[in-house]
């Protein structure tokens, strides 16, 4: 087990003492002494044919080894991850939870101790009066370019997968290694990088990657007639066009400077990423997931402390980018859980990752046929029924043995002034949604009025 430091309200020999005040003993215990424990999932409740008794906790001491949360819908997987995450926060760990209902993001909040209200990041994209920064191509070391311009394209091909081609993965693969190397560069100029001759000379001047360069320069713009240009770009213009046409995705990605940075996530953070689907819609808040997720991916592979990541939904967010994570990141002390509803809904390659690879799996009641499969890993007879009739808020877990269980609800304290927290973060991490539109409409002016036919120092997005 690590050496990880408890959370109490002293920090110290734990007294009944929180931010709130005295709490009862049982309770202060509870929330104060958990995270000590490990990733307490819940607590056994009677079942005659697993030969367990009553309230006796589980501790998932496997858990950089991942998690893995199946249940149809209703049955108590947020809620459970709510109180996973809300253990880590009151513990003083570094997290970051996707949300794509907002629900969650909510919940979470609440329970958010005062001492460490400055440490929450809240990215919620439907806050369209202050749009928090976040530019997957800013600061980037020259040998992690490749890998980063990799990842973003497996974000848009997870969005785009029943029309992507290898024309498409082309252009946006080439466009993105291209935008990295240049100064303010953001996703937002690959529109201009595929329409405009200036703006396409300007970036390729810092271009130093010689097969990017000739791309761009020969193939594209010396061999392709202005014609055949728009007739082979014209797919790609328009998932491009569809996407930053929306202010409230292009006013963060197209922030020239993250003020997001995932460095500092890592280093202590709590990251809330609210992506309320009825509002942004399942594609866009499916990108903007999906491009965190990659970043998110990149910055573990330097990481040390332990950082425990969330994503309820899974299925929705790169798909090829969690495969690898599943794969390769237990040794930078990354832990996931991962949830979502049925096996279906899954790529083969994510199933096959998470039936596999995971240390432990909690499944809340399931369908038929998702039981007939989940009832090997739990080494269950296929005809158990156990799987199809748990009741809400109860589980079979799997980490070294199975246990029947229930979810608590959480015994932390809530804190109302929610307000304060969302405050500090739109200070500290956005921009005034004018002051954004005021920049990009700069730009469009200097594109307009630029010279066709030579670079113009000043097209780049300042």
């Amino acid at each position: 087990m690590r050496n990880r430091t408890c959370y109490t309200g002293s920090r110290g020999s734990f007294d009944g003492r929180t931010p709130y005040g005295i709490l009862p003993y049982g309770k202060a215990m509870g929330a104060a002494m958990r995270s000590c424990l490990g990733m307490e999932l819940g607590l056994t409740i009677s079942n005659p044919f697993l030969k367990q008794e009553d309230g006796t906790p589980i501790v998932n001491e496997r858990r950089f080894t991942h998690t893995h949360v199946i249940g149809k819908s209703g049955v108590g997987k947020s809620t459970a991850l709510e109180r996973w995450a809300i253990d880590d926060i009151l513990n003083g760990e570094a997290i970051a939870f996707f949300d794509p209902h907002g629900h969650s993001a909510a919940e979470i909040l609440k329970h958010v101790p005062p001492d460490r209200r400055r440490d929450v990041i809240v990215f919620d994209p439907a806050d369209r009066r202050f749009p928090i920064g976040f530019n997957p191509l800013h600061n980037i070391a020259r040998e992690r370019m490749p890998f980063v311009a990799s990842s973003l394209v497996d974000s848009f091909r997870s969005l785009w997968a029943s029309s992507w081609g290898p024309q498409l993965e082309q252009f946006l693969y080439n466009g993105i290694a291209a935008l990295l190397e240049v100064p303010d560069g953001t996703l937002v100029g690959l529109k201009f990088l595929l329409t405009a001759p200036a703006y396409r000379r300007q970036v390729l001047s810092h271009v130093r990657d010689p097969l990017i360069r000739d791309f761009w320069a020969s193939d594209f713009e010396r061999h392709m007639p202005e014609r055949e240009q728009r007739e082979r770009t014209l797919s790609t213009l328009n998932k491009i066009g569809a996407l930053i046409a929306d202010p409230s995705l292009r006013n963060i990605i197209g922030q020239p400077k993250s003020r997001l940075r995932i460095a500092d996530i890592f280093a202590g953070k709590i990251l809330i990423v609210s992506l309320a689907q009825g509002e942004l819609g399942i594609r866009k808040a499916s990108l903007i997931g999906s491009l965190l997720l990659s970043q998110i991916h990149l910055g573990a592979l330097s990481n040390s402390r332990p950082f425990h990541l969330y994503i309820d939904e899974c299925h929705q967010f790169g798909a090829e980018t969690l495969v690898e994570m599943l794969s390769g990141i237990r040794k930078f002390n990354v832990s996931l859980v991962l949830a979502h509803q049925y096996l279906d809904q899954l790529s083969p390659a994510l199933r096959s990752a998470l039936l596999g690879t995971v240390g432990t799996t909690v499944a809340f009641r399931v369908g038929t046929s998702d039981a007939d499969v989940l009832a090997r890993e739990f080494g269950l007879n296929k005809e158990h029924p156990a799987l199809e009739q748990l009741a809400p808020h109860t589980a079979l877990s799997r980490n070294g043995g199975t246990h029947h269980l229930v979810m608590p609800q959480t015994d932390a304290p809530s804190y109302p002034k929610v307000s304060a927290i969302r405050a500090h973060s739109r200070h500290r991490y956005a921009r005034p949604a004018g002051d954004v539109e005021a920049r990009l409409a700069a730009f469009m002016n200097r594109l307009d009025s630029a010279p066709k036919r030579r670079p113009n120092k000043k097209l780049l997005w300042r």
